[in-house]
């Protein structure tokens, strides 16, 4: 969705935007006067939450059917697009559509955003910079499309909680080999404390987008949104799973890629400005281990360096499946199983190790990295660092 420093990309196209709304209004009005065929009925329904919806009550707060999640096409092509919007009851801030006899069968997907019009002037609503809107979003399969069932199709839920700006900005590059399957390319401004995609942040998902790859390397553009932040973005990661096994989860036998310029393979960091910048490519390294089955958990706590302080740069707790503490360094990506940060001045630990593919008798190495040149991104022990190990002084 490319939004000018005027709004929408030109004033032609803020005025076919007015026009569609009203068109669709219409249509959604004259649907909902018919007698919807029962034999092949769908309904989809939820709630938006948001804390400009709540300071807005006011302002018209729409719901939008489409039929991609290439959302640039909102603005591009919305007449091929958009399926249907409706406004929200306010009384609950629910929706609920009636897509039956539209032609949709069980299994097709579609995709679902809602907007807060706050500079709504009196004339058709439609989202521009200073309103906020919202995607639904899986947020277990991180995907921003929903495979319609027969029937009822309820509890859908989109946080509207992205304000809009006006910016155009994509990265570009390629995807090296890394087998076949759709890709899922994610630009993403939020921490990462672990290995596991779906602990990422949804509201940090500043770029999303999928693609069909082959075995050959692939030559993308990923559009940034622009909603959620404002360019400059700092501190975001490009980064990508591929979908081997076809299930829209990254799971066991999938494999995970990164931007990385680091001989360590680590993930690079980058800062999203106006306009595309190119070269970033992504190299797909790293397989997905399956969790080997049950709960499993660490605790304990460590003591303080000397000058550590709330204040300080944060400890990392890493655990390691090697007794080489050079693995640590030399190849992070495949030693490291699991990580967290801290909160700051914090020394006790939890971990939840039921995501890793760690069983009984397995060998690891627990690490408390307190990473004083932390800017963000991945932990990254460097010169300066304090360290520390668990130690069995049972058998030393």
């Amino acid at each position: 969705m490319n939004f000018s420093k005027t709004g929408f990309a030109h004033k032609s196209l803020m005025r076919k935007g007015r026009y569609l709304c009203t068109v669709v209004l219409f249509l959604s009005v004259m649907t909902a006067c018919g007698v919807p065929d029962e034999t092949n009925s769908f309904f989809v329904s939820g709630t938006i939450s948001g804390q400009a919806v709540l300071e807005n009550m006011d302002k018209p707060m729409m719901v939008l059917i489409v039929n991609s999640d290439d959302f640039d096409r909102v603005q591009t092509d919305p007449e091929n697009i958009i399926i249907d919007m409706i406004s929200v009851d306010k009384s609950d801030l629910s929706f609920r559509f009636n897509l039956s006899g539209k032609g949709f069968s069980a299994g097709d997907a579609i995709s679902l955003i809602a907007f807060t019009d706050i500079n709504y002037k009196g004339q058709t609503p439609y989202p521009d910079p200073g309103d906020f809107m919202g995607i639904y979003m899986d947020d277990v399969s991180l995907s921003t499309s929903y495979r319609l069932r027969e029937g009822e199709n309820a509890g859908l839920h989109i946080p509207v909680t992205r304000e809009i700006f006006s910016f155009e900005a994509a990265v570009s590059g390629s995807v090296q080999a890394g087998g076949t399957g759709e890709l899922v390319l994610i630009a993403y401004a939020g921490e990462i404390n672990s290995m596991d995609l779906t602990e990422m942040d949804f509201n940090n998902i500043v770029g999303y987008q999928r693609f069909q790859k082959t075995g050959k390397s692939l030559e993308y553009t990923l559009s940034i949104l622009p909603f959620g932040q404002d360019t400059p973005i700092d501190n975001v990661y490009i980064l990508a799973f591929l979908d081997k096994n076809k299930n829209g989860l990254p799971d066991a036998g999938d494999v995970i890629g990164f931007h990385s310029n680091q001989a360590d393979g680590l993930p690079t960091l980058i800062t999203i400005n106006d306009g595309i910048q190119k070269n970033i490519d992504i190299d797909m390294r790293l397989p997905i281990s399956a969790p080997y089955g049950y709960d499993k958990n660490i605790a304990g706590s460590f003591e303080k360096p000397a000058g550590y302080g709330s204040d300080d740069s944060p400890v990392f707790i890493i655990v390691a499946a090697s007794d080489n503490p050079s693995d640590l360094f030399n190849n992070p990506l495949t030693t490291i199983k699991y990580f967290c940060k801290l909160p700051p001045g914090e020394n006790a630990f939890t971990l939840n190790l039921s995501g890793t593919d760690l069983g009984p008798y397995d060998f690891v190495t627990v690490i408390a990295l307190w990473d004083r040149d932390y800017t963000a991104g991945f932990p990254n022990p460097g010169q300066g660092d304090v360290i520390g190990y668990l130690q069995n002084k049972t058998d030393l």
